[in-house]
């Protein structure tokens, strides 16, 4: 995500920045957060177990409430 929104000029409100978080997830993996199943990408597979495995639980449960606590508490 970082390669694909390092450049990118967030929006205003907390909530568009959740659905360009979302679909930004969904143009990465693509498959749409609602999926509750983990997806595999091969351009993230580079080895191991679970390598190349996109959990959008992950992203829905933790990574995107933590990004958005982050935004919020930014000066």
């Amino acid at each position: 995500m970082p390669a694909a929104l390092g450049s990118y000029a967030y929006p205003s409100t907390e909530e568009q920045r959740t659905v360009l978080l979302e679909q930004t997830y969904q143009q990465l993996t693509g498959t749409p957060l609602s999926n509750p199943d983990p997806v595999f990408v091969e351009r993230y597979s580079h080895g191991g177990m679970s390598s190349g495995s996109v959990s959008p639980q992950f992203w829905t449960e933790q990574a995107i409430p933590l990004l958005r606590s982050r935004y919020r508490d930014t000066p």
